[in-house]
């Protein structure tokens, strides 16, 4: 709960904040445990803390359920190039998974140029097909790797 509703610039409601200044979301919420805490106490906290700039929800929980507020609606048009810049960062991260001749697999399955080109020539374009597939292509191979 401290890290959420901290002053501090690099956690929880600060970074929420963050998102709404970039209009990569259209609803923001801080999401926490309650131990021996009052929801309503903690939504009245969370609410004093936005209350110049603007107001995000909440979704506290504990053993006796869960605790929602609402948040308002945020202009998010940065939202799906953003989706899209992390996908194809992930896309990336994930080819970490895979033994280099798999890699080369997926290369002659993505029908890479290689003829005459160096290495970071044919990893270049290996990239940019990559950046055209959908992710699950990329899950659906991991999966068949792990089973």
């Amino acid at each position: 709960m401290r890290r959420g509703i901290s002053n501090s610039p690099s956690t929880g409601i600060n970074q929420l904040l963050r998102a709404k200044k970039e209009k990569i979301a259209k609803k923001l919420f801080i999401c926490f445990p309650l131990i021996n805490e009052n929801a309503e106490e903690i939504f009245a906290e969370i609410k004093s803390r936005t209350k110049e700039k603007t107001a995000v929800g909440g979704i506290l929980f504990d053993n006796k359920g869960v605790y929602v507020q609402d948040s308002e609606m945020f202009p998010d048009e940065n939202m799906l190039s953003t989706i899209e810049e992390y996908e194809k960062n992930l896309k990336r991260v994930l080819l970490n998974n895979f033994y280099f001749d798999e890699i080369l697999e997926m290369i002659k399955e993505f029908n890479v140029d290689t003829k005459n080109k160096g290495f970071d020539e044919v990893l270049i374009d290996f990239y940019n097909k990559l950046e055209e597939i959908p992710s699950n292509y990329i899950l659906k191979k991991l999966n068949r790797l792990v089973k």
